[in-house]
Protein backbone atom coordinates (compact mmCIF):
# COMPACT_ATOMS: atom_id res chain seq x y z
CA UNK A 1 0.00 0.00 0.00
CA UNK A 2 1.82 3.24 -1.11
CA UNK A 3 1.21 6.20 1.62
CA UNK A 4 0.77 9.65 0.76
CA UNK A 5 1.76 12.74 2.18
CA UNK A 6 -0.01 15.84 2.30
CA UNK A 7 1.46 18.51 4.84
CA UNK A 8 -0.46 21.75 5.21
CA UNK A 9 1.79 24.32 7.21
CA UNK A 10 1.29 27.90 8.04
CA UNK A 11 5.33 28.10 7.89
CA UNK A 12 6.44 26.52 5.11
CA UNK A 13 9.67 24.40 4.43
CA UNK A 14 10.73 22.84 0.97
CA UNK A 15 11.63 19.06 1.17
CA UNK A 16 15.50 18.43 1.17
CA UNK A 17 15.89 14.44 0.03
CA UNK A 18 14.54 12.79 -3.19
CA UNK A 19 12.18 11.00 -0.92
CA UNK A 20 10.44 13.52 -0.35
CA UNK A 21 9.90 15.00 -3.89
CA UNK A 22 7.85 11.76 -4.61
CA UNK A 23 5.33 12.39 -1.65
CA UNK A 24 5.65 8.98 -0.77
CA UNK A 25 7.04 6.94 2.24
CA UNK A 26 6.77 2.80 0.84
CA UNK A 27 7.02 1.79 4.62
CA UNK A 28 7.73 -1.91 5.62
CA UNK A 29 10.10 -3.44 8.31
CA UNK A 30 13.07 -4.77 6.11
CA UNK A 31 15.93 -2.98 5.13
CA UNK A 32 18.76 -5.67 3.56
CA UNK A 33 17.84 -9.05 2.66
CA UNK A 34 20.67 -11.62 3.21
CA UNK A 35 20.31 -15.43 2.07
CA UNK A 36 23.43 -18.19 0.86
CA UNK A 37 22.93 -19.14 -2.11
CA UNK A 38 24.68 -21.43 -5.13
CA UNK A 39 25.75 -23.83 -1.74
CA UNK A 40 26.16 -27.24 -2.76
CA UNK A 41 23.92 -29.87 -0.74
CA UNK A 42 26.88 -32.21 -0.53
CA UNK A 43 30.38 -32.59 -0.86
CA UNK A 44 33.39 -35.04 -0.40
CA UNK A 45 35.70 -34.82 2.55
CA UNK A 46 38.96 -32.67 1.53
CA UNK A 47 37.06 -31.02 -1.58
CA UNK A 48 36.63 -27.46 -2.68
CA UNK A 49 33.23 -25.58 -2.86
CA UNK A 50 32.26 -22.42 -2.81
CA UNK A 51 29.06 -20.43 -2.14
CA UNK A 52 27.55 -16.85 -2.11
CA UNK A 53 25.38 -14.10 -0.10
CA UNK A 54 23.01 -12.27 -1.65
CA UNK A 55 21.76 -9.06 -0.18
CA UNK A 56 18.74 -7.05 -1.17
CA UNK A 57 17.53 -3.81 0.10
CA UNK A 58 14.24 -3.73 0.44
CA UNK A 59 13.94 -0.73 2.83
CA UNK A 60 14.21 3.29 1.90
CA UNK A 61 17.79 3.97 2.67
CA UNK A 62 21.09 3.39 0.35
CA UNK A 63 24.14 1.81 2.50
CA UNK A 64 27.35 3.43 1.47
CA UNK A 65 30.20 1.65 0.45
CA UNK A 66 32.35 -0.09 3.45
CA UNK A 67 28.82 0.00 5.29
CA UNK A 68 28.08 -3.82 4.55
CA UNK A 69 30.28 -6.78 6.47
CA UNK A 70 29.53 -10.26 5.80
CA UNK A 71 31.98 -12.50 7.61
CA UNK A 72 31.80 -16.75 7.64
CA UNK A 73 30.93 -16.94 11.79
CA UNK A 74 32.63 -20.44 11.91
CA UNK A 75 35.59 -20.29 9.57
CA UNK A 76 37.69 -22.07 11.95
CA UNK A 77 35.43 -24.90 10.24
CA UNK A 78 36.84 -24.01 7.00
CA UNK A 79 40.42 -23.51 5.06
CA UNK A 80 39.62 -20.40 2.69
CA UNK A 81 41.20 -17.31 1.33
CA UNK A 82 38.55 -14.34 0.05
CA UNK A 83 39.84 -12.18 -2.85
CA UNK A 84 38.77 -8.65 -4.10
CA UNK A 85 35.96 -8.59 -6.58
CA UNK A 86 34.09 -5.67 -8.69
CA UNK A 87 31.65 -6.44 -5.74
CA UNK A 88 33.48 -6.97 -2.72
CA UNK A 89 36.80 -6.12 -0.72
CA UNK A 90 38.63 -7.58 2.11
CA UNK A 91 40.00 -6.81 5.33
CA UNK A 92 40.87 -9.42 7.20
CA UNK A 93 37.94 -12.15 6.67
CA UNK A 94 35.47 -10.06 6.46
CA UNK A 95 34.15 -9.37 2.63
CA UNK A 96 32.59 -5.04 2.30
CA UNK A 97 30.52 -4.23 -0.03
CA UNK A 98 32.76 -1.77 -2.92
CA UNK A 99 29.58 0.16 -3.91
CA UNK A 100 26.47 1.99 -2.66
CA UNK A 101 23.58 -0.17 -2.16
CA UNK A 102 20.14 2.04 -3.48
CA UNK A 103 17.39 1.86 -1.74
CA UNK A 104 13.77 0.41 -3.11
CA UNK A 105 11.98 3.57 -5.08
CA UNK A 106 8.76 1.69 -5.74
CA UNK A 107 6.45 -0.59 -3.87
CA UNK A 108 7.07 -4.20 -4.08
CA UNK A 109 10.09 -3.54 -6.36
CA UNK A 110 13.18 -3.94 -4.89
CA UNK A 111 16.43 -1.48 -5.03
CA UNK A 112 20.07 -2.78 -5.65
CA UNK A 113 21.20 -6.10 -5.13
CA UNK A 114 24.59 -6.87 -3.77
CA UNK A 115 26.80 -10.52 -3.90
CA UNK A 116 29.89 -11.15 -1.51
CA UNK A 117 31.54 -14.65 -2.69
CA UNK A 118 33.18 -17.13 -0.58
CA UNK A 119 35.15 -19.44 -3.10
CA UNK A 120 37.00 -22.80 -2.47
CA UNK A 121 36.02 -23.86 0.58
CA UNK A 122 37.56 -26.41 2.60
CA UNK A 123 35.97 -28.53 5.51
CA UNK A 124 38.87 -29.28 8.10
CA UNK A 125 37.17 -29.57 11.14
CA UNK A 126 38.43 -33.15 11.96
CA UNK A 127 37.93 -36.33 10.14
CA UNK A 128 34.91 -38.02 9.63
CA UNK A 129 33.64 -41.54 9.38
CA UNK A 130 30.17 -41.03 7.96
CA UNK A 131 28.26 -38.74 5.98
CA UNK A 132 27.70 -35.35 8.05
CA UNK A 133 25.80 -32.42 7.66
CA UNK A 134 27.89 -29.13 8.41
CA UNK A 135 26.45 -25.71 9.66
CA UNK A 136 28.05 -23.16 7.18
CA UNK A 137 26.79 -19.82 9.32
CA UNK A 138 27.10 -16.08 8.08
CA UNK A 139 26.94 -13.28 9.47
CA UNK A 140 25.46 -9.75 8.35
CA UNK A 141 26.28 -6.24 9.35
CA UNK A 142 24.75 -3.20 7.73
CA UNK A 143 24.53 0.22 8.81
CA UNK A 144 20.98 1.97 8.24
CA UNK A 145 18.59 5.08 8.80
CA UNK A 146 14.74 5.25 9.46
CA UNK A 147 13.16 8.51 8.60
CA UNK A 148 9.75 9.48 9.70
CA UNK A 149 7.57 12.20 9.72
CA UNK A 150 4.60 13.51 11.65
CA UNK A 151 2.51 16.84 11.77
CA UNK A 152 3.33 18.75 14.83
CA UNK A 153 0.49 22.01 16.08
CA UNK A 154 2.46 25.07 16.73
CA UNK A 155 0.70 27.02 19.33
CA UNK A 156 0.55 28.98 22.15
CA UNK A 157 -1.82 26.60 24.26
CA UNK A 158 -2.25 23.06 23.68
CA UNK A 159 -5.69 23.26 22.26
CA UNK A 160 -5.15 25.93 19.65
CA UNK A 161 -7.96 27.45 17.62
CA UNK A 162 -6.78 25.71 14.31
CA UNK A 163 -4.93 22.60 15.69
CA UNK A 164 -5.06 20.36 19.01
CA UNK A 165 -1.44 19.79 20.04
CA UNK A 166 -2.87 16.90 22.14
CA UNK A 167 -4.39 14.95 19.50
CA UNK A 168 -3.27 11.53 18.25
CA UNK A 169 -0.93 12.20 15.44
CA UNK A 170 -0.68 10.49 12.20
CA UNK A 171 2.89 9.11 11.56
CA UNK A 172 4.97 7.84 8.08
CA UNK A 173 7.85 6.11 8.38
CA UNK A 174 10.29 4.90 5.43
CA UNK A 175 10.53 1.03 4.86
CA UNK A 176 13.72 -0.15 7.30
CA UNK A 177 13.13 -2.67 10.27
CA UNK A 178 13.54 0.06 12.68
CA UNK A 179 10.47 2.54 12.65
CA UNK A 180 8.98 5.37 14.29
CA UNK A 181 5.41 3.76 15.48
CA UNK A 182 3.81 6.44 17.50
CA UNK A 183 4.89 10.36 17.85
CA UNK A 184 2.97 11.65 20.93
CA UNK A 185 2.37 15.81 21.13
CA UNK A 186 1.96 16.02 25.08
CA UNK A 187 1.78 20.34 24.77
CA UNK A 188 2.06 23.55 23.35
CA UNK A 189 3.40 26.62 26.14
CA UNK A 190 4.19 30.44 24.60
CA UNK A 191 7.17 31.82 26.62
CA UNK A 192 8.29 35.26 26.20
CA UNK A 193 6.71 38.44 25.13
CA UNK A 194 4.37 38.60 22.20
CA UNK A 195 7.12 40.39 19.95
CA UNK A 196 9.43 37.22 20.11
CA UNK A 197 8.03 34.62 22.11
CA UNK A 198 8.76 30.64 21.91
CA UNK A 199 6.75 28.25 21.69
CA UNK A 200 7.71 24.87 23.52
CA UNK A 201 6.41 21.11 23.78
CA UNK A 202 6.92 18.08 25.02
CA UNK A 203 7.12 15.16 22.53
CA UNK A 204 7.63 11.29 22.84
CA UNK A 205 8.64 9.10 20.16
CA UNK A 206 7.97 5.73 20.41
CA UNK A 207 10.03 3.00 18.45
CA UNK A 208 9.57 -0.02 16.67
CA UNK A 209 12.29 -2.90 15.57
CA UNK A 210 11.08 -6.07 13.54
CA UNK A 211 12.13 -9.27 14.84
CA UNK A 212 14.53 -9.68 13.06
CA UNK A 213 18.36 -9.64 14.20
CA UNK A 214 20.44 -7.74 16.76
CA UNK A 215 20.11 -3.83 16.44
CA UNK A 216 23.78 -1.79 17.78
CA UNK A 217 25.25 1.33 18.31
CA UNK A 218 28.74 2.28 18.37
CA UNK A 219 31.07 4.67 20.55
CA UNK A 220 31.67 6.95 17.85
CA UNK A 221 29.52 9.71 15.94
CA UNK A 222 29.96 7.26 12.82
CA UNK A 223 28.91 3.89 13.25
CA UNK A 224 30.78 0.76 11.57
CA UNK A 225 29.99 -2.69 12.72
CA UNK A 226 33.75 -2.72 13.26
CA UNK A 227 32.31 -1.35 16.98
CA UNK A 228 29.09 -3.06 18.38
CA UNK A 229 29.70 -1.76 21.81
CA UNK A 230 25.74 -1.16 22.18
CA UNK A 231 23.74 -3.89 21.65
CA UNK A 232 19.95 -3.47 22.19
CA UNK A 233 19.82 0.52 21.11
CA UNK A 234 19.64 2.55 18.12
CA UNK A 235 19.88 6.41 17.79
CA UNK A 236 18.38 9.70 17.75
CA UNK A 237 19.99 11.06 14.82
CA UNK A 238 18.14 14.20 14.55
CA UNK A 239 15.36 16.20 14.33
CA UNK A 240 13.59 18.98 11.97
CA UNK A 241 11.09 21.05 12.43
CA UNK A 242 9.49 23.22 9.30
CA UNK A 243 13.43 24.25 7.82
CA UNK A 244 14.97 24.34 11.41
CA UNK A 245 17.25 21.41 12.10
CA UNK A 246 16.62 21.08 16.43
CA UNK A 247 20.24 21.03 17.74
CA UNK A 248 22.33 19.16 21.38
CA UNK A 249 19.62 16.34 21.33
CA UNK A 250 21.59 14.42 24.03
CA UNK A 251 20.03 17.19 26.30
CA UNK A 252 16.96 18.03 25.75
CA UNK A 253 16.01 14.40 24.92
CA UNK A 254 16.56 12.91 28.64
CA UNK A 255 19.51 13.48 28.36
CA UNK A 256 20.96 10.91 25.54
CA UNK A 257 20.80 10.47 21.70
CA UNK A 258 20.80 6.70 22.45
CA UNK A 259 17.24 4.44 22.64
CA UNK A 260 16.92 1.70 24.62
CA UNK A 261 15.47 -1.23 23.34
CA UNK A 262 13.31 -3.63 25.49
CA UNK A 263 12.88 -7.25 25.24
CA UNK A 264 9.88 -6.99 22.49
CA UNK A 265 11.90 -4.56 20.27
CA UNK A 266 10.13 -1.31 21.59
CA UNK A 267 11.62 1.79 23.14
CA UNK A 268 10.77 5.54 23.56
CA UNK A 269 12.64 8.75 24.24
CA UNK A 270 10.83 12.16 25.94
CA UNK A 271 11.99 15.56 24.16
CA UNK A 272 11.57 18.77 25.61
CA UNK A 273 11.46 20.90 22.17
CA UNK A 274 11.46 24.48 21.16
CA UNK A 275 9.37 23.90 18.05
CA UNK A 276 8.96 27.37 17.29
CA UNK A 277 11.17 30.59 18.06
CA UNK A 278 10.24 34.09 17.10
CA UNK A 279 6.26 33.20 17.14
CA UNK A 280 3.88 36.68 17.12
CA UNK A 281 0.35 36.53 17.89
CA UNK A 282 -0.36 37.22 14.27
CA UNK A 283 1.00 33.76 13.50
CA UNK A 284 -1.61 32.30 14.50
CA UNK A 285 -1.87 28.33 15.17
CA UNK A 286 -0.42 26.40 12.46
CA UNK A 287 0.66 22.97 11.81
CA UNK A 288 4.41 21.89 10.84
CA UNK A 289 6.22 19.42 9.40
CA UNK A 290 8.47 17.06 11.99
CA UNK A 291 10.80 14.90 10.55
CA UNK A 292 12.71 12.45 12.53
CA UNK A 293 15.69 10.31 12.12
CA UNK A 294 17.25 7.22 13.38
CA UNK A 295 20.47 5.44 12.64
CA UNK A 296 21.65 2.01 13.95
CA UNK A 297 23.45 -0.89 12.85
CA UNK A 298 22.05 -4.07 11.72
CA UNK A 299 23.27 -7.86 12.50
CA UNK A 300 21.86 -10.60 11.32
CA UNK A 301 23.15 -14.59 11.55
CA UNK A 302 22.41 -16.76 8.36
CA UNK A 303 23.03 -20.70 8.17
CA UNK A 304 22.56 -23.13 5.96
CA UNK A 305 23.80 -26.81 5.97
CA UNK A 306 26.44 -29.24 3.52
CA UNK A 307 26.91 -32.28 3.86
CA UNK A 308 30.87 -33.73 4.32
CA UNK A 309 30.66 -37.35 2.56
CA UNK A 310 34.13 -39.57 4.07
CA UNK A 311 36.19 -40.47 0.67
Amino acid sequence: MIIFLVFVSGCASSPSEDIDKSGVLLGGDKGMVFEISSLPPAVSEGSQFSFEVFGINHGEDSPDSGEIKISLSNSNSFDFTLIDTSNQYVEGEILNNNNKVFRAFEEGIPGDRVVFNFDDLIYTSGIISREEKIPVTVQSCYSYETRAYSDICISEETFGDVCNAAEEKEVFSSGAPISVSKVEQVNSLRTGSNTQATIHSTIIIEISASNEGQFYTGSSEEFSCDDLSRGGTVRLKSIRIGSRDITELDNICGGSEIISLDDAGKGRVVCNLETYLGWTPSLGDFVERMEIKVDYLHSQIITEEISVIPN
